[in-house]
């Protein structure tokens, strides 16, 4: 557990390169009922193929292709027409770590094709919209013949309406040798912390089926209790950031996994200085890019525009909370003084 005080947080993983989150589009095919119609909806237009280029341009005035990792997420990205072409654009720029979170719902002939531009496929399970007796098949077959190097992962969006349906997918894909995660989620409006109202059986169950979790033992009480063992549920004891503190008057170093620091409440950084923005991208459905999903220091500019350019000085963060996993990661430091901790 995290109980010190941090002065410095830095990745482990993608250590000098840039991470992009790119939110490509809103338009999707599906229409869930906890999908907000702020990251959903099927009129928005699609970003055009030369706004695509001119973003990938801009990512390359500072990096190398091979220091270049994008995540595309909607919507659903595949709807957009020029999206296999541009993951074949920028596998031939030498972008080679493309990630792909999608429904699922193209052909497996296309995800096959796609399959040599991109290495990374997470298959969200939505089961108001798709069927066990179609998704998993589908799923199967494209784990059970991926190419060398490609991994495919699927996300269960667990919906307590959907409990039976759920529970048979994830035995499903415990006989299968598939990778998935469970998500819980919430309802249209919904903010308490346990999103939509699940019961007691239902929790013990969705912890207990967390991939390296078997032995987990749940009492569901307290909200605090609650969201601590969420946390370490979570974690998977997977470390993938390293956290920095003072100790009897030394700096001392510890690899943790971004679930910890949240789940402590280490993840207030209101005045540190972040890389956002350098190390880590976040570009909207219409093309806004900002430093992250926080959006500090406002918009960086639009991808269409021909001018746009990454910023090269980091920023101080003006929120009380980071929220969001990947970004918790990024380098960042209490005070310049610690610079010298994260300097690549």
């Amino acid at each position: 557990m995290v109980d010190k005080e941090l002065i410095a947080i830095d990745r482990i993983f993608e250590k000098g390169k840039l991470t992009v989150d790119w939110f490509i589009g809103k338009r999707c095919n599906y229409d869930c009922s906890y999908c907000t119609p702020d990251i959903h909806d099927n009129s928005s237009p699609h970003l055009p193929l030369d706004s695509l280029i001119n973003a990938s341009n801009a990512f390359l005035k500072n990096f190398k292709p091979s220091n270049v990792k994008i995540g595309f997420t909607g919507g659903e990205p595949t709807v957009n027409p020029y999206f296999y072409d541009y993951c074949k654009h920028l596998f031939e720029l030498g972008i080679r770590k493309i990630s792909v979170t999608t429904n699922g719902t193209r052909t497996t002939k296309y995800f096959f094709e796609l399959w040599e531009f991109v290495n990374n496929y997470t298959f969200s399970q939505h089961f108001e919209h798709a069927s066990n007796s179609e998704f998993l098949p589908k799923v199967k077959e494209l784990n059970d013949n991926k190419p060398l190097g490609k991994n495919l992962i699927v996300q269960v969006m667990f919906h307590s309406k959907y409990f039976e349906e759920c529970k048979e997918a994830i035995e499903f894909y415990k006989k299968n040798n598939i990778n998935y995660t469970l998500r819980r989620i919430r309802d249209k409006g919904v903010t308490h912390r346990n999103g939509l109202e699940y019961n007691e059986q239902q929790l013990v169950w969705f912890f207990k089926n967390q991939p390296g979790k078997d032995n987990i033992s749940i009492v569901p009480g307290t909200s605090s209790k609650f969201e601590a063992v969420e946390a370490n549920a979570t974690a998977n004891n997977l470390s993938n950031a390293t956290i920095f503190f003072e100790e009897n008057g030394e700096v001392q170093k510890q690899n943790v996994h971004v679930n910890e620091i949240s789940g402590a409440e280490k993840n207030n950084f209101l005045g540190w200085t972040c890389w956002a923005g350098i190390d880590h991208l976040h570009i909207w459905w219409d093309g806004t890019v900002y430093r992250g999903n926080c959006q500090q220091g406002g918009s960086l500019g639009n991808i269409q525009d021909q001018n746009f350019e990454l910023p090269i000085e980091p920023v101080i963060c003006g929120k009380k909370r980071c929220h969001c996993a990947p970004e918790i990661s990024v380098k960042k430091v209490r005070n310049m003084k610690y610079f010298w901790l994260i300097k690549d």
